[in-house]
């Protein structure tokens, strides 16, 4: 993946923060133009008001080598995907409102421009853009903080990526902008021009392959102390997660497995029993939380083993 360069934005055209929510939709926007014009436009005042998304990905210089320009923080808001509503404030005709997703939508999204060139270029986004896409979207859904910090993504707390990798990986989540704004946005991310517009199936299909590189499926046992049985999954190690068939991945730090969809505490250290066997510690739901365990390669509990406290 190309490297990334924090390229910021006029502060009027983003807001800090997120009024307490975090990311749940990666939003795909074409530019209708090139990515200098996307650095230049982010970086002023604009008189048709606050514009920006949190990334853009393009030619630098045109025609050169592809690039990634990230305009804001994770943490903070872009102004790109609020208009699920028209000029009076009445919600639009959209797959966004008729889901009844949330009201303000740049609250809740990450937001990607993708250089088309314009008519100049039949609004085409070329392969090697769309692929460094896949790319990007794969790395913040990783919900690794060091990983992400690692690749010169700008944010402040881990908070925020740990729910990126929480995001669902389905369409429903990983959209284009008309998913949001309907007619008022209907080129962006559909067919114009030459360009088929945004191909979310593909994309998809991709996304899951570049996420699930490497490592061997491996089958999970998960159940309560009692060892009444809860279900089994597939699951493989890569890298430094395990990735469910779902795609959920567990974070391995230091020796542990936490946070999965928030549920996952303290674990044991992954060595602890030897060979392939893992023992992790869960709580199911934090509504009704009782203790269990993720049992890798072995369907005997350990014994002795409690909740804590």
């Amino acid at each position: 993946m190309p490297s990334i360069t924090f390229k910021g934005a006029l502060a009027e055209n983003f807001s800090p923060g997120r009024k307490g929510k975090l990311p749940n939709w990666i939003v795909c926007h074409r530019m209708v133009g090139f990515l200098g014009g996307t650095d230049s436009t982010f970086a002023k005042h604009n008189k048709r008001g606050p514009v920006s998304t949190h990334f853009g990905i393009g030619r630098r210089p045109n025609g050169g080598p592809v690039a990634i320009s990230q305009y804001v923080s994770l943490d903070d808001t872009a102004f790109g995907n609020g208009n699920n509503v028209d000029k009076n404030g009445i919600e639009v005709d959209s797959e966004w409102n008729r889901r009844q997703f949330p009201s303000r939508p740049n609250l809740h999204t990450i937001s990607i421009e993708h250089e088309d060139g314009a008519t100049g270029h039949r609004g085409i986004v070329d392969e090697e853009i769309i692929a460094t896409s896949i790319e990007l979207v794969a790395l913040l859904l990783s919900g690794d903080p060091a990983r992400v910090r690692a690749a010169g993504i700008k944010f402040k707390k881990d908070a925020v990526v740990e729910a990126l990798g929480r995001i669902p990986r389905d369409s429903s989540h990983i959209i284009d902008h008309h998913f949001i704004a309907g007619g008022l946005k209907p080129r962006c991310w559909r067919k114009w021009l030459d360009d088929a517009g945004f191909p979310q199936a593909r994309y998809m299909k991709e996304l899951d392959g570049v996420m699930h590189q490497g490592g061997d499926d491996m089958p999970l046992l998960i159940g309560r102390p009692t060892g009444k049985k809860i279900g089994t999954a597939a699951v493989r190690r890569q890298g430094s997660n395990f990735i469910f068939a779902n795609n959920t991945r567990l974070p391995i730090e230091g020796g542990t497995v936490r946070n999965v969809m928030g549920l996952v505490r303290l674990a044991e250290p992954l060595d602890k029993h030897g060979g392939d066997r893992t023992t992790l510690l869960l709580v199911q739901s934090p509504k009704a939380p009782h203790w269990g365990f993720l049992v890798a390669g072995d369907t005997d509990w350990p014994a002795g083993q409690t909740a804590p406290g």
